[in-house]
């Protein structure tokens, strides 16, 4: 609160908050003059630092601010480039900024950062193993971008006749491109042991497990999404808070989820993780408000287990290529998977 509210405000403008080494940080800065005295703010300086554990400097630069005017503000884009060797392999970091003027520092902000290098989320026990993959929604630049091999299927029979250690099945749609027996061949193949990836197909999942999924909701901005069990393997490598936010270097909120199932509790479903609806207070008796939540409550990771598997992930794994916590959701899923 105390930086938000400084006369003289520099801060970034961040979409994303998770980022690969090597690359270009996404970012503007925006240099704002309130000054409670109505003057306005001379030529400074922006000096800006990418800082990891400790205060070490990972990267640093300057720039020139023009004269900003009363009540006025000014854009910046720096270069800011993220080093392709870091601290560690997955460095938590913050971006850390100072307005100057004569070496008097007249404004700062910092922001809490995440950066990973490729191989980190990359899967780790693919080699020599088989990976089917029906693709209806691209999802295939996210598994070259991790040099994953696979063997890319036109439709789900043509995949179910290939021999495979896990299917993945994007982008269904009971009415396009896939029928209602083909799901019941998917199911009766996870039934005698098969592993199936299912992501983004949330109506074929229903049809084709209508006593687990009940419906879904669309979240109101989506951007958050939180680990119901923590402890999974599909979160191998991913705190807590870092679920969220997921960077694609575009300037509009950083969705981590595309939908979020409704499921009926079961011993053989479980929920991985859960997004909720933006909301106010909730009002009620306790069943009152426990039946509001099953209304705005849904979960984007949903393990199904009989004698095999269907891990099912309407997550925003398609952002994998530029945001790391996504590539190693996506690599870990592959790797329970396989595992």
């Amino acid at each position: 609160m105390k930086r938000a509210l400084q006369p003289v405000l520099v801060s970034a403008e961040l979409w994303g908050r998770n980022f690969y080494s090597g690359e270009k940080l996404p970012t503007r800065i925006c240099v704002i003059n309130d000054k409670e005295d109505g003057s306005n703010l001379d030529k400074s300086m922006l000096s800006w630092q990418l800082l990891g554990a400790g205060g070490f400097i990972i990267a640093s630069g300057n720039e020139a601010v023009p004269a900003v005017k009363h009540y006025s503000r000014e854009w910046l884009t720096p270069e800011i480039t993220i080093p392709a060797t870091l601290p560690s392999a997955k460095t938590e970091a913050r971006l850390v900024l100072k307005l100057t003027q004569n070496d008097n520092v007249i404004s700062e902000n910092e922001y809490k950062i995440l950066l990973a290098n490729k191989a980190w989320a990359q899967p780790a026990l693919i080699q020599n193993k088989k990976i089917v993959l029906v693709d209806f929604n691209n999802m295939k630049t996210s598994f070259d971008y991790l040099k994953v091999n696979y063997t890319q299927a036109v439709s789900v029979t043509e995949a179910l006749k290939t021999k495979g250690d896990v299917y993945v099945f994007s982008g269904l749609n009971l009415l396009s491109n896939c029928t209602a027996e083909e799901l019941r061949q998917v199911r009766s193949m996870i039934a005698q042991g098969g592993k199936v990836l299912w992501l983004d197909s949330e109506k074929a999942l229903k049809e084709m497990y209508p006593e687990y999924i009940k419906d879904w909701i669309v979240p109101t901005e989506g951007d958050i999404v939180n680990m119901e069990i923590p402890e999974s393997s599909v979160f191998n490598g991913i705190s807590p808070l870092e679920v969220r936010y997921f960077n694609n270097n575009k300037r509009e909120i950083p969705t981590v989820c595309h939908v979020a199932l409704k499921i009926n509790r079961n011993s053989n479903v479980e929920g991985l993780a859960s997004q909720t609806k933006i909301h106010g207070y909730i009002n009620g008796e306790m069943d009152q408000r426990s039946a509001y939540m099953q209304g705005i409550k849904g979960f984007p990771i949903v393990k199904i287990t009989d004698k095999g598997t269907l891990l099912i992930s309407t997550m925003s794994l398609e952002k994998a290529n530029t945001d790391p916590i996504a590539a190693k959701l996506l690599s870990n899923m592959v790797d329970v998977l396989i595992k």
